[in-house]
Order: structure tokens, then sequence, then C-alpha cells
């Protein structure tokens, strides 16, 4: 029995040939020095660009539009930003006090995780007011463009709330944010703004009461911005906090990081993928600030969001929707070589593009190169469960074209140590109560159809026994409804005892 496998995301053990010919775009200047691309990465990209046979006037051209419209949306979101923005003159003074801050780290030595603020950066008087002011705009029914609405969860934006409660932020951010994120962060040449600011409620009790798994919370996922805030404004709750995705690489870190208290902060790079911890009992309130500005990590953040672009711009042409895509990462990657991500999407950009019908032999390279840029996103995020996902996937699909038995046996067994590595890594995620569902449904499904094809019905049946299980629950999931099919077809195909 076979089934398509599900492959939204992207990791590999392919090495690739090094080559000495130089990339099609030039590399962006940062002030970081491990944002300068590798010999390594700089050879992939041009295996890359030479089996897609992409003419370098054309695509110079696509950037050049691609990186205009990008420049452009950075302007129009800093002339719409109704928050105050930075005063590099104020930030200078001695009228400005940023916080006292100390650095959460794991123990691999120089990895800082999060600024933790050591003083309140907002008053006491302040935070009560937000929190009126929020319960007020919940009441009449007001909520958030926020991208995760969720049963238990009520977001308002600071500019829907009145004149006052927006100083309040306002004189924060000029006293308190700004000057931190430069000192923590910084330096930053460009004047940084707000992007959005929003008050969020988790509700541990509404949640559960909706049938959550695991509480009020967030799942895993990266802030569109260059550093994201997060404040304190009450503690009369249990469980809840913030979890970094790498905190599983150290597990004398394995909780959820909070403020220190009401009205104190912390703050991290947009990038540093995270969940919000689920809320066990009780409300918590957290006022969240997103800061950008025009750095090449708002650059990263905004080229691979590119998916609906790129489906809007080439309507139903699926060769030119997906090269659209392979150009953004291609830039992505370059112009933020340090970003997991990126290279998981470019990766996974290549494996759809090998979907598409032409020779073996090309779709087998394509499929190569998919493999060695989750090999450089592993590297970088290596605790991405989606890497282990997808990376599965691709050896799957290069097991077809395998030319002997035993290159097949290979394959196929990477990818069934990938699933179990992405398993274990989601397991770790739900015990700290962040919601993993729809990663581990990904995971799950493809686990359980790589062992279901190879006659192992058993082992198939134990993968996929929850998931099937949660059908009844979840009339909306394909995927569910998938693995309930698959997991009926190998009950009937075990052996009885």
């Amino acid at each position: 029995m076979i089934l398509t496998a599900q492959a939204p995301f992207a990791w590999s053990y392919a090495p690739f040939s090094p080559r000495s010919s130089s990339s099609i775009f030039p590399l962006y200047a940062t002030d970081q020095s491990h944002d300068k691309i590798t010999l390594a990465q700089e050879n992939l990209l041009c295996s890359i660009q030479d089996i897609l046979q992409i003419d370098k006037a054309d695509w110079k051209e696509r950037q050049t539009a691609i990186m205009s419209r990008i420049a452009q949306q950075i302007q129009e979101d800093f002339d719409a930003s109704n928050l105050a923005k930075e005063d590099k003159q104020l930030a200078a003074s001695t009228f400005v006090h940023p916080p006292d801050f100390e650095w959460v780290c794991t123990t691999e030595p120089g990895y800082r995780l999060v600024a933790q603020s050591l003083q309140p950066i907002m008053d006491h008087s302040d935070v009560i007011t937000l929190q009126n002011e929020a319960e007020s705009a919940w009441c009449t029914g007001q909520t958030s463009r926020f991208t995760y609405q969720r049963p238990g969860n009520y977001e308002v934006h600071v500019t829907d709330l009145s004149t006052k409660a927006q100083e309040i932020v306002n004189d924060c951010l000029r006293n308190s944010i700004y000057p931190w994120i430069q000192t923590a962060f910084g330096p930053f040449r460009e004047t940084l703004h707000v992007y959005d600011a929003l008050i969020i409620r988790y509700n541990a009790t509404e949640a559960m009461q909706s049938g959550a798994a695991v509480g009020a919370g967030q799942p895993l996922h990266r802030d569109l911005g260059l550093v994201s805030i997060n404040v304190m404004l009450n503690e009369d709750f249990v469980g809840g906090g913030t979890f970094f995705e790498n905190q599983l690489e150290d597990e004398e870190s394995f909780q959820p990081v909070k403020p220190l208290g009401v009205g104190h902060a912390i703050a991290h790079y947009s990038s540093e993928r995270h969940a919000g911890s689920a809320t066990l009992q009780g409300v918590r309130d957290i006022l969240v600030i997103f800061v950008s500005g025009n750095e090449a990590a708002v650059k990263t953040a905004m080229l691979k969001q590119c998916r609906s672009i790129c489906e809007a711009e080439n309507d139903d042409d699926i060769v030119g929707g997906t090269m659209c895509r392979i150009c953004h990462q291609l830039m992505a990657v370059e112009l933020s070589p340090h970003d997991g991500e990126a290279w998981q999407y470019l990766g996974s950009s290549l494996m759809d593009f090998s979907t598409i019908p032409f020779d073996q032999a090309s779709q087998k390279m394509v499929l190569a190169c998919a493999l060695s840029c989750f090999d450089a996103a592993v590297q970088l995020t290596p605790c991405d469960s989606r890497n282990y996902n997808n990376m599965g996937v691709v050896n799957v699909r290069l097991a077809k074209f395998a030319s002997s038995v035993d290159l097949r046996h290979e394959y196929l067994t990477k990818a069934e140590l990938a699933y179990q590595k992405g398993w274990e890594l989601l397991t770790k995620f739900e015990q700290v109560g962040c919601d993993v569902t729809a990663d581990f449904d990904y995971l799950t499904l493809n686990y359980g159809l790589l062992v279901a094809n190879q006659d192992r019905f058993a082992e198939a049946c134990s993968i996929l026994q929850l998931l099937a299980a949660s059908v009844d629950g979840r009339s909306d999931s394909q995927i569910a409804k998938d693995a309930y099919m698959l997991y009926s077809f190998c009950q009937k195909h075990v052996p009885q005892q």
C-alpha cells in the first residue's frame, strides 16, 4: 500500500561536491561575523543554480525587484507604526535608563538565548492600566489580527487602546526598551520602530474546556521582526512562560523562561524559534512588542514568507511559483547564512520542485541538493523537528531511485532514524507544555507510511494509534483521516497470534 508522504517543511546526511565558481547573488554585508557565508555553503548554492539552469541576468532582475518590494514594505511598516520610534539623540543622552539585565544561556559556550531584565521596565500602576483597558476591549468582543487565534487566548493591539495606554507603552519604548535593545543586541544603525504590540491573555480554564491538549499557549513559531519583548503583567497563574527550541540541547535549561516579576521583561531575537508554554491554571497576561528595523534579519524573515506572494504572482503556474520560492530562499540564505530555517525553506522549495515531471537524473540531483540544504539547517537548528520529518521524506523519495537493494535499504534506514529523532524532540516539547500537534501529525503519518510500506504492520499500528484515535474529534483534519485509514489497513494485516 502506497500513500503520499506529507512534506510541509525540511535535513540530510548527503554531502555536496565542492566547486570553485562564484554565486550569482552578491553577499549582503552585515556586522556579525557569523553572517559570512562559508565556502561549503557557497558551493552548494552554485550547484543549485547550475542544476536549475538559472540565467544570471534574469535572476539579477528578479533579485532587484524582490529587494525593492521588501524595502518598500519595511518603509510602509515604518510609516504606519503609530507607536514611538527610536530617538537616536535621546538614546545617546543621560535621560534614558535601560534596565540592568542578565543573559539566560544554554551550557553551550557563548550561546545567549534571552536577555532578562533585573528591574521592572514598567510601573505597577501602568501595568494595571494596560490590563484594565485590555479587559474592557475583550468584553466588547475586540480581538487582533494576530496569527495564532486559539480557544482560551485573547489578544488586543495596543494601538486599538486609549491614548493613555499607548503613551504608557511609548514611554517604556523611549526610556527602556530601545536603549536596552541597542545595549544587548546592537548596535543597530537604522532607526528602530514597533512592527506590532499586543496584550495577550492565556486563560487555562477556557482552553481546557475547549479540549486543548496542554492548556493555553502558542505553538512553536518565529516572530516577524528584529527583537521581541515580553513584559509580565501578572503572576497569579501556574505554568506558562516562553520555551525556546534551542533549550532542548541543554537539559539544565529545560524549563520555560519567564520575566522575574510583574513589570519585568525578557527580550530575544525574533528569529529565535519558541513556543508559548501552556498555562495550566489561572490566567496569564503579557505585553508583547515586536521591534523591527531595516536590518538583515528582518529582510530575511520577509524573504522566507514568500509562498503567498509567489502563488499570487504565478497563479496556476506551478513551475513559476516554485522557482519564485527558490529565488526568495536563495536570497534569504545568502543574506543570513546562519539562519537554519532559511536553509530548511530552500530545501523544502527544492523538494517541491523535484515533484515536477522531468527526467529521473535531474530529479535525483535536485533531491540531493535539498538534502544538503537540510544538512546545513540541522547544523544550525538541530532541535527543529521539521528538519528530521523532511529528511525522512527525501530519503524515502531517493530510495525509489536506488540502483541496488543495499542502497535502497540505506536510504530507508536514514529515513527511519530521522523520524525517530523528530519523534524524540517532539516528545520533549510536549513534556514542557508546548503544543506541537501539527508537527507531530505530519511526522507520525510519514513514519507510519514508511513502516507500513515495509509490511511491518504491527509497528505501524503502534506508531499511528494515537493519531488515528483522534479522528472523531478532528473531522477537519485530513492527516488524521489518512492516519485512521492507514491504521485500519495495517490492523487487518497484522498476523493473528
